[in-house]
C-alpha cells in the first residue's frame, strides 16, 4: 500500500476494497492479431538489441488490462490529482506514456502469470497489481510459453468495461490512437514488458476464445431474459 494514501484508504473500507482486489477487465492478443496487433509498442530491448527480435518468436504477447473502477485520490504532500491504481503500477515498473514514440520498459521484478482462467500481474515484493478472469486461446498460451514475456498496456481509454462500444472503437484505428493520446495525456495509461509464467492447463481453440470475448455476461443475458418475458 503507498504509504501516502494509506491513511485515505484505512478510512474508507470501500475503496480499500476495490483498491486491494486490484480486478481488471482484459484482453489477450497478439501483435499478429489484425485488430489488436498494431497496439503492440517498442520496448528497451527492441532498442537497445535490435538483433534479438531474430531470435524470438514473431508474435508479441499483448495484454490489454483496465481497473474495473476508478479510484482517484489527491496527494497529501503536493495537492496533485492520481489515480491510485496507475500510480501503484508505476511504483512498481511500469511507465505512463508520455509523448508520441514513449520507450516501455522492461521491469524485472514484474511477473504474469496464468492459472487456469486467472491471470495475475505481480510484483516480486507481493503487490498484486493486476487480477482478471480471462479467456486464452492456445496461440496465445504458446506465444507466452516461446516468447517468456508480455506487452501490458495498463490503464483507461479504451473502453474495456463496456464491450459493444470496446468492440466499435477497435475498429476505427484513428480514434483508438487518439483514446490512447488523451488517456496517456491524463496519465492514465501505463505499460511494461514483463515476464509471463503460464502454469499447464486446459486449451481452447482461437476460435472458441475470440467467442468468450464476444460472449455477454450472465447478468446481461438475464436482463434481455427478462425483457422478453
Amino acid at each position: 500500500m503507498l504509504a501516502e494514501f494509506s491513511p485515505m484508504l484505512q478510512a474508507n473500507e470501500n475503496l480499500r476494497a476495490a483498491y486491494e482486489e486490484a480486478g481488471c477487465y482484459s484482453v489477450l492478443s497478439l501483435s499478429t492479431d489484425p485488430v489488436y496487433g498494431f497496439l503492440a509498442g517498442r520496448s528497451t530491448l527492441d532498442i537497445l538489441l535490435p538483433e534479438i527480435r531474430e531470435l524470438l518468436p514473431a508474435s508479441r504477447v499483448l495484454v490489454v488490462l483496465r481497473p474495473h473502477q476508478m479510484l482517484g485520490a489527491t496527494s497529501p504532500e503536493n495537492g496533485e490529482s492520481v489515480e491510485l491504481q496507475i500510480h501503484r503500477a508505476c511504483d512498481k515498473g511500469l511507465r505512463r506514456l508520455i509523448g508520441s514514440r514513449p520507450t516501455i520498459p522492461s521491469p524485472k521484478h514484474l511477473t504474469l502469470t496464468m492459472a487456469g482462467r486467472g491471470l495475475t500481474l505481480e510484483h516480486d515484493d507481493g503487490t498484486v497489481i493486476a487480477r482478471a478472469n480471462v479467456t486464452a486461446s492456445g496461440r496465445w498460451r504458446q506465444a507466452a510459453r516461446d516468447r517468456g514475456s508480455a506487452l501490458v498496456l495498463y490503464g483507461y481509454g479504451l473502453a474495456l468495461h463496456d464491450p459493444p462500444p470496446h468492440r466499435q472503437l477497435m475498429t476505427a484505428t484513428a480514434e483508438v490512437h487518439h483514446r490512447i493520446a488523451e488517456a496517456s495525456g491524463n496519465g492514465l495509461l501505463a505499460a511494461a514488458l514483463v515476464s509471463v509464467h503460464v502454469q499447464p492447463g486446459p486449451t481452447i481453440p482461437e476460435s472458441a476464445a475470440t467467442a468468450a470475448r464476444r460472449q455477454p455476461s450472465r447478468t446481461t443475458r438475464a436482463r434481455r431474459k427478462g425483457r422478453r418475458r
